[in-house]
């Protein structure tokens, strides 16, 4: 799409969009198309014979012994044969449909997910897990339906009129302009009350306040251990309280305008009687060949409720095809994201040291979550006085709520919905991380520390400036040479839902299972892995299988061993353990930081004592460097910070006050 867009050639949008996809699969879902338009032709059969079979009854009458009953019989036959021809065509039909939507549906997913995977950090956080779940489950699900059942439909339902007419006005043609009439008649009804735009616009509020709700569902459940420590409510909770009322306020008058357009059609269309009876009575009153003007009549006043059923199966494919568009359309959005550029000709460092030169970076407008987690307070924090709480709600009990509810956003990845000032997080940052040694990097929370770092393996990219490794611009290598070439360590690490073995192997797919256990003893791990219930085989979180965070921590810090990078970040990884697990990781560090280039983010500052090279960050500058003993023996940001961590040390409570 975005390649479209740069060669100037419009994007397709709603139903050329959709047959673009659907053709990804062309052999089957032509097939498809082709054998449900026989299918449609062939369900036209039965009413043909019905007229033949009424025409013969009305011609015997009164003679009913004159009935040519083989003749009969034979129509009755090529009724019955255009019933089976349909289903049989139908099948074979819908069955080349889902081979064509599953395989479509499969390249989506599998576009999807390796477009997001190339989008800066900062754009899935401005996103919401909620909505991008939303467009991967919802919206690209739809394509399904609609491939497999209602572009069946839609080209029978396409199909159908043109053989409608045909039959209408072939019986005779005077009865087929009135049913024609009837027909122009209706679909004016239908245009008046459609709505136009104004219906689009709806669709496009729906399905926002939809993907709004469901990413604000998400933040709510990942933050449930609060919403129940707090106890809270679902409405009291203000980003998903909004996003409800939101959502009630667009899918009510949307839900409305869809049921008035299709109740007004279906009653204009069940309406054609009004045009053929007075046509009737006019032909009957002057016809010399009343058994001919009898046998159409009767077969128009029968083939009236198809005529209807025929229409109506097209508009609400119609409809149908709109609001999967509308779903597609979101799902074009996210592949027209730009992605992180990479070169066609990576170039390989030659060494690993790492220079950070005259770095400048800021946080999109917008973005007020855009910060790496582990810097929370560098985009500004919303000061509401409102939880969005009922009004009925006392006054004290609103702070409670708020207190719950600024506690739930804080340990939620979901951003909120209010626009800031662009936040310039680094200005001018140079510094040089030296081959196979420590560089730790402290500050006050909010001034740049993890930003840094996130900016090195390219989750967002420098706005000025240049990073270096060996001498080559980041920029100047390919995003997987990159990878292989830098690892991370982070403050907060996740584990998939699959075996421990292929949790560690995930840094080097490539691993041996030997070479897995070496790195889990390495991270000082082996020995609780062997202890679950299939050991390296058991699958964390299944079967209520859980694991600590400190033991969370070693597991990524043995994948990390596995990949064994030469220039390694450590992004506070010490800070959620407990005494015992902090000892095991300090241990499984010193296994995993020999002979590479190591930038560590601390906020204990005992963990940086022994750095080769400490940066001290504050307000996006460096404003410090050196060893921990000479920053100490000097007044400056750095002797503040270390006066503020032993004082923190040896603070307890005492009687009721600090000690």
């Amino acid at each position: 799409m975005e390649k479209k867009e740069s060669q100037g050639i419009k994007p397709k949008k709603g139903l050329p969009r959709l047959m673009e996809l659907a053709m990804t699969q062309k052999a089957p879902m032509v097939g498809g198309m082709i054998l449900s338009a026989l299918a449609t032709i062939a369900s036209f059969l039965p009413y043909l014979a019905i007229y033949l079979i009424i025409q013969e009854i009305v011609g015997a009458y009164p003679d009913f012994d004159a009935l040519d009953v083989p003749k009969v019989m034979g129509f009755g036959g090529l009724a019955l044969g255009g019933v089976l021809l349909n289903v049989l065509l139908y099948t074979a039909s819908v069955a080349l449909s889902h081979i064509a939507a599953y395989g479509t549906l499969y390249q989506c997913k599998i576009n999807y997910v390796s477009h997001i995977t190339k989008l800066p950090l900062g754009y899935h956080l401005k996103m919401g897990s909620g909505r991008l779940r939303k467009i991967m489950d919802d919206n690209i699900e739809s394509l399904e339906g609609f491939i497999a059942h209602d572009l069946p439909n839609m080209i029978s339902a396409f199909v159908a009129p043109v053989v409608m007419l045909v039959l209408v006005f072939a019986v005779d043609w005077r009865f087929g302009l009135a049913a024609f009439v009837g027909i122009i008649f209706s679909f004016l009804i239908y245009g008046v009350t459609s709505g136009g735009d104004k219906t689009k616009k709806l669709m496009e509020d729906y399905q926002t306040s939809l993907e709004d709700m469901s990413n604000a569902s998400v933040e709510y459940i990942r933050g449930i251990a609060v919403v129940k420590a707090f106890r809270q409510t679902a409405f009291s909770f203000k980003q998903l309280y909004d996003s409800i009322k939101n959502y009630t306020k667009t899918v009510i008058p949307y839900s409305l305008s869809q049921e008035l357009m299709t109740a007004a059609l279906s009653a204009a269309l069940n309406g054609i009687y009004l045009f053929l009876i007075p046509v009737g009575i006019w032909i009957g009153s002057s016809t010399n060949d009343y058994p001919a003007f009898a046998a159409s009549f009767i077969f128009y006043l029968i083939f009236v409720p198809v005529i209807a059923s025929v229409l109506m199966k097209m508009i609400y494919a119609s409809v149908n095809a709109m609001q999967v568009g509308n779903a597609v359309e979101r799902f074009d959005q996210i592949l027209a994201e730009p992605e992180i550029p990479e070169t066609n000709t990576s170039q390989k460092p030659s060494a690993y040291d790492v220079v950070y030169d005259h770095v400048t970076f800021s946080y999109a407008e917008g973005d007020t979550a855009s910060a790496p987690q582990t810097e929370s307070s560098q985009a500004p924090k919303e000061k509401s006085t409102s939880t969005g709480a009922p009004q009925s709600v006392s006054s004290a009990e609103t702070q409670k709520k708020c207190t719950a509810t600024e506690a739930m956003q804080s340990i939620s990845s979901a951003e909120p919905k209010k626009k800031i000032l662009a936040t310039e997080a680094l200005q001018s940052v140079s510094f040089t991380a030296p081959q196979g040694k420590i560089t730790a990097i402290v500050g006050p929370s909010g001034g740049g520390k993890s930003t840094i770092a996130s900016l090195l393996p390219r989750f967002y990219d420098v706005e000025q400036g240049a990073i270096r490794i060996g001498g080559t611009d980041i920029r100047d290598m390919s995003i997987g040479d990159l990878m292989d070439t830098v690892s991370f360590v982070f403050q907060d690490n996740f584990l998939f839902k699959q075996s421990i073995l292929e949790n560690i192997r995930m840094g080097r797919p490539g691993a041996t299972e030997e070479e897995v256990v070496a790195a889990a003893k390495a991270a000082r791990c082996h020995e609780f892995i062997t202890e679950l219930p299939q050991g390296y085989q058991t699958v964390f979180g299944k079967n209520q299988v859980k694991l600590s965070g400190g033991q969370i921590q070693r597991i990524a810090i043995a994948r990390t061993i596995v990949k064994n990078a030469p220039v390694l970040v450590l992004d506070e990884a010490t800070s959620f353990s407990d005494p015992e697990n902090e000892h095991f990781i300090q241990q499984a560090l010193l296994e995993l930081v020999k002979g590479k280039t190591v930038i560590m983010i601390a906020h204990r500052l005992s963990t940086v004592r022994n750095a080769d090279q400490i940066l001290v960050v504050d307000h996006g500058r460096i404003v410090q460097s050196g060893v921990h003993d000479e920053l100490v023996s000097k007044e400056g940001r750095y002797q503040d910070l270390w006066s503020n961590y032993t004082k923190a040390l040896t603070w307890k409570f005492s009687a009721g006050r600090e000690a």
